[in-house]
């Protein structure tokens, strides 16, 4: 399988239009990873994208569409990154 790296370099954050590349297999190359094409692709953008240690923890969280709440997940398992130094 192909390095990714070799065809993508990672960015903090991605448009919609970049995650629709991606769902057509234009960031990590052939036998990769790739995000869905509509209506699959449950996103429009990825605001900030964060480097770091990875460690565990859990968590409330709500889904925002438009403004509008339509989903509350409660004692979520999540992975958190600590800020690398």
């Amino acid at each position: 399988m192909p390095d990714p790296h070799d065809f993508h370099v990672p960015q903090p954050s991605y448009t919609r239009d970049e995650l629709l590349r991606s769902s057509d297999g234009g960031y990590f190359g052939p036998g990769n990873a790739q995000l869905p094409a509509p209506p699959m692709l449950m996103m429009d953008r990825i605001t900030e994208i964060r480097r770091g240690k990875l460690v565990l923890g859990i968590a409330d969280g709500r889904v925002l569409a438009d403004g509008t709440c339509v989903c509350v997940a409660k004692d979520m398992r999540v992975g958190l990154t600590k800020a690398a130094e």
